[in-house]
């Protein structure tokens, strides 16, 4: 065995015996060694890091985790200790904890070991994927906060990282919550069929969904199957539009239109105002069945949604005869910003002699009201 790999499977197997994986259980695991490139900002903007990523499998074959050793920084100032540590992760490349191996203390400005608050402060960083100073260089980092590109020091909430290890949290926020994690859940993506990704978008586990719809749309599954788990899952969890519009806006329109038009019948205003915005900046053709499938305004409506779908009408200049019926009966509603906005949208379009007269019959009742 090459001295290489007998090396990766110590560090492996001493780890999990470091925190407190008996041998039995050590044995009853498998690892699978993961030689891996990523690009790690606060190492090299350019450049990709190797590293060697190990993904944890029970007896039966399936993913329980993922670790790796790291640097515990990459200095700005040359004067840093730099320890290894080991980063872990779950299955879906959430980040779960940072060890340290045994006498090992991650070390602040000045020489001082981190503080129990520290360690808390640093795993609430490497948690968050939004930290504030990940589109941020070491060059830009000092040990007194962030500088500025005329090279002062500018102020920046302390909370945001441990104080005096900015340094530390950049670094390791980059192994936890950059390239990494992407590589872990396309390695745990791999693992299922198209038919098994498509139903965790119902699942009920946290961020299970979330996990099914990214990687359907790594793989570009655009199929009738796959439409109908994705309005199934929304249905049950209208959080889950706004990040399936990437899904839909890759999709062919055989798929994106029946998709949105079925959406636009069964949601809410701010879920129709997405799919309304997606339809106007893709502009599909749509057929006459597609336009005798879209939604007939009804009197539950705000003004705000009228106007707001009567936008979409009018930009697409959509209309059909039941749509159209529907309209010029809400000339008569009770809400008058409603029927002027009806009037409005109605007066540019071609209509039959009938609706015309009703039309013009409202201008002779409104006239003096009809201009804002």
């Amino acid at each position: 065995m090459p001295l290489k790999l007998i090396k990766a499977s110590l560090i492996a197997f001493l780890w999990l015996m470091s925190i407190g994986t008996n041998s039995a259980q050590v044995m009853s695991h498998r690892l699978v060694r993961h030689d891996i490139e990523v690009l790690h900002p606060a190492i090299s903007t350019t450049l990709p890091v190797r590293n060697t990523l190990f993904e944890r499998q029970d007896e039966t074959g399936n993913t329980t985790g993922f670790f790796m050793e790291v640097l515990s920084v990459e200095c700005g100032d040359t004067q840093c200790r730099v320890d290894t540590v080991t980063l872990v992760w779950d299955r879906l490349g959430r980040y779960d904890r940072i060890h340290l191996p045994d006498g090992v203390e991650l070390e602040k400005a000045e020489g001082k070991d981190f503080t129990p608050a520290d360690y808390a402060k640093l795993d609430a960083v490497l948690s968050n994927p939004d930290f504030p100073l990940k589109d941020l260089v070491k060059q830009d980092l000092s040990t007194e906060g962030v500088h500025a590109v005329s090279g002062a020091s500018v102020s920046m909430d302390k909370s945001a990282y441990v104080e005096g290890a900015i340094w530390t949290c950049q670094t390791l926020w980059h192994w936890a919550q950059g390239d990494s994690r992407q590589i872990i859940r396309n390695i745990t993506g791999d693992q299922y069929s198209d038919p098994e990704l498509r139903a965790l978008i119902l699942s009920d586990s946290t961020g299970m969904p979330e996990f099914a719809l990214e990687q359907l749309i790594r793989r570009e599954d655009f199929s009738e199957a796959a439409l109908e788990e994705m309005l199934a899952g929304i249905y049950k969890d209208s959080t889950l539009l706004r990040p399936s519009m990437e899904y839909w806006d890759l999709a062919p329109d055989s798929i994106y239109l029946p998709a949105m038009i079925a959406l636009l019948n069964t949601r809410g205003l701010e879920d129709r105002r997405i799919c309304i915005h997606s339809i106007t900046q893709r502009k599909p053709r749509l057929s006459t069945t597609m336009l005798e499938a879209l939604p007939i305004p009804n009197l539950s409506m705000s003004y705000k949604e009228f106007s707001t779908y009567l936008d979409f009408l009018g930009r697409f200049r959509i209309s059909s005869p039941a749509m159209t019926e529907r309209l010029v009966e809400l000339l008569q509603h009770e809400d008058f910003m409603v029927s002027r906005r009806v009037y409005w949208h109605l007066e540019d379009l071609q209509l039959s002699k009938t609706h015309r007269e009703l039309v013009n019959e409202y201008y002779r009742t409104w006239e003096d009201k009809l201009w804002p």
